[in-house]
């Protein structure tokens, strides 16, 4: 769903006539954003992060017509920081992992906020967050013999 939500922002009519530099503008400021949101939520699978780079990829060195080839630099080097040289186009990937640690961090620092107090009260129920996989692995193993 999210990679077909991309797709059809992509394919947009409005978004066969923008240059190079609209198109790097859309991928940095509204792509981006639209994937942090979800990125934000869950934990997403690398095949998520593979299609989403490469059809903004297609998009920012081809525009519409989303064909191979057209590339000019390696996507690590784009994604590389700015004061590099880069676009400063974010990996999809590092958003993603930093997202999560960012929610790990208030949850260990018991940050205040309502999302935090229900983690702590009806997940955790007093149990440290290091130890919880390992007591939700031990539950499954159990279920499975």
């Amino acid at each position: 769903m999210l990679i077909d939500r991309l797709e059809s922002r992509l394919s947009s009519r409005k978004n066969r006539c923008l240059s190079y530099v609209g198109r790097l503008q859309l991928v940095v400021s509204v792509l981006s954003s639209f994937y942090v949101c979800w990125a934000s939520v869950f934990m997403l699978p690398s095949s998520v992060f593979k299609a989403m780079e490469k059809q903004m990829r297609y998009f920012l060195w081809a525009g519409s017509d989303m064909v191979r080839g057209k590339v000019k630099v390696a996507w690590k080097d784009i994604c590389s920081p700015k004061e590099d040289g880069s676009l400063s186009i974010h990996s999809l990937k590092d958003w993603n992992l930093s997202l999560m640690i960012y929610h790990i961090w208030k949850i260990v620092s018991r940050k205040d906020s309502l999302w935090v107090r229900w983690i702590h009260t009806y997940c955790l129920r007093g149990r440290s967050f290091w130890v919880v996989h390992i007591l939700a692995k031990v539950a499954q193993d159990k279920r499975e013999s």
